[in-house]
């Protein structure tokens, strides 16, 4: 206790120390190139497994101390700068989130070097589970202070980087759709209730899912005269997680692959920005993983930068930069007396949310297609969210859930039904507000890019059909009806449904005629 507690001590110094900072002039052009500019720095933050710091995520985060490194982590920056003089700059972290002290801590050191205000410096994590903690504290280890103060003073760097390395730009924008990728944590039981739970395949049978996930991929590419192309990268879903007995090892995890694939095959510098996938798990049912449960990081990295790729290649289009905007509110609900940092700002055609916890994809999905931009992206776990977590849907709350005293999976005390529809309103209003203040006219959102299914289905829709749930017995996979009826198993490629069902994760019955997919994890 006396250790932690002048750890603390040492770290509310620090950040005075930070806080004390940043009397330069505010300088907007920085000696930036005319017209619209676009700088990248990249900078190693992974701290040596000597220093036996804790992993960040998950029931066991304070006692799981990181024993190698399996994928090393980075910071990543980018600083855009309109004709104006304008800058924003926005980094994301292979970490688990970004804390209200290490935000601060970056912020007035970026201005200290650079002069520019602090609330222009963006920053979302990864979310990735193996990473170490950038708290004041450090979790109670001796070196978790150090080592933020270290990093601080990387990103502080980086950011000076990134602002000597501005280009002259132009900026293009592209998405395509990954199906079967993502899956959502609920599904519905035989008696039409939803679970709520990460852990499907001990909770059969269930009738399938019963949210439609979010699929989109976005991409926003620099073009910069005379340097490498930077690309900005949304996907809404969440990390991926390493195989048995690689759990306590350093990981960028499939963040690291993205950016690492697309600088080896398209010579381009990338960032990838975990968008709304608080209630997301990747889905074993894409046909690349096979049996999912055994595949790692690498394979999901792998398909989404194969995606891209392929969409930079043939499927972008040129976009308007426009003018720098940035919004920001301290909000504040009920529910509970934490501090909500909600920022939004845009560049041109294209907007950021940029959200202080883990939003459900429903809300991602709605926030997206209510902007006035033709595209914009979701930052989560964002600009100081210390234990701002989970933020349900409405529809969580009408979930028995996988426990009696939850509703459902993500629910908490920290909120109540409703809630979230107050933090989208704040962002709708903020991005409007953002795209007033720009100087292009509003387009139409190119075709396939608005959400086009509720976000939810209907649980009569499984019931009415009568769907066959799956039984898990002893290990094997049996069928069983519902309301009676003749229900045939379609073969799979030519093969016995019993032989397959070891590799896949999806399959067929013949139900009146209808086909009818039922899934299995």
């Amino acid at each position: 206790m006396k250790r932690i507690l002048t750890l603390l001590l040492v770290a509310v110094m620090v950040i005075g120390i930070f806080a004390g900072c940043g009397d330069k002039e505010d300088t907007k052009k920085n000696d930036a190139p005319e017209g619209f500019s676009v700088g990248y720095a990249k900078v190693d933050i992974t701290p040596s497994p000597d220093r036996k710091l804790p992993l960040v995520g998950g029931n066991d985060e304070k006692t799981r101390v990181a024993t190698g490194v399996l994928e090393r982590l980075f910071a990543t920056c980018t600083a855009m700068t309109d004709d104006e003089g304008n800058t924003v700059i926005l980094f994301a972290l292979d970490t688990h989130g970004i804390g209200k002290d290490f935000l601060n801590g970056v912020r007035n050191a970026v201005k200290e070097k650079t002069g520019i205000d602090g609330k222009f410096v963006q920053m979302t994590a990864s979310h990735t589970h193996q990473g170490p903690p950038l708290t004041p504290g450090g979790y109670g280890y001796v070196d978790g202070l150090g080592h933020m103060v270290e990093v601080v003073d990387k990103c502080a760097a980086a950011a000076e980087e990134a602002l000597k390395d501005r280009k002259s730009a132009q900026m293009y924008i592209g998405h395509t759709r990954v199906p079967d990728l993502n899956k959502v944590r609920y599904y519905y039981l035989e008696d039409g209730t939803l679970l709520g739970t990460s852990k499907t395949n001990a909770h059969a049978p269930y009738y399938g899912q019963a949210y439609h996930p979010d699929d989109l991929l976005q991409l926003v590419q620099f073009k910069r005269e005379g340097a490498r192309d930077v690309v900005l990268i949304n996907w809404q879903g969440h990390y991926r997680g390493n195989p048995e007995g690689q759990y306590t090892m350093y990981s960028s995890d499939l963040m690291g692959v993205v950016r690492n694939q697309l600088l080896d095959q398209a010579g381009c510098e990338s960032m990838v920005i975990m968008g709304a996938g608080g209630n997301s798990s990747h889905h074993s049912s894409y046909p690349a993983l096979n049996n999912a449960r055994n595949t790692d990081y690498k394979t999901v990295g792998t398909i989404l930068a194969n995606e891209a790729l392929l969409t930079l290649n043939d499927g972008m289009r040129q976009a308007e930069t426009g003018k720098v905007t940035l919004e920001e509110n301290i909000f504040h609900i009920q529910t509970n007396k934490n501090d909500y940092n909600l920022y939004t700002f845009g560049i041109g055609d294209v907007g950021f949310c940029m959200m202080p916890y883990e939003p459900f994809q429903s809300l991602g999905q709605d926030v997206r297609d209510q902007s006035p931009y033709a595209m914009t992206f979701i930052g989560s776990c964002a600009n100081g969210n210390d234990g701002n977590f989970y933020l349900p849907d409405t529809a969580a709350y009408v979930s028995e859930g996988a426990t009696s005293d939850k509703q459902g999976y993500g629910v908490s005390k920290k909120y109540v039904k409703g809630d979230s529809d107050l933090f989208h309103q704040q962002y709708i209003s903020m991005l409007k507000k953002c795209f007033e203040n720009g100087t292009t006219e509003q387009k139409e959102k190119a075709e396939g890019y608005v959400t086009d299914k509720e976000p939810y289905a209907d649980p009569t829709e499984y019931m009415n059909a009568g769907i066959a749930p799956v039984l898990v017995k002893n290990g094997l996979y049996q069928m069983q009806t519902i309301k009676g009826g003749n229900v045939k198993v379609l073969l799979i490629d030519g093969k016995e449904i019993a032989d397959e069902l070891a590799k896949m994760t999806t399959f067929k019955v013949l139900l009146d005629n209808r086909d009818i997919v039922v899934g299995i994890q």
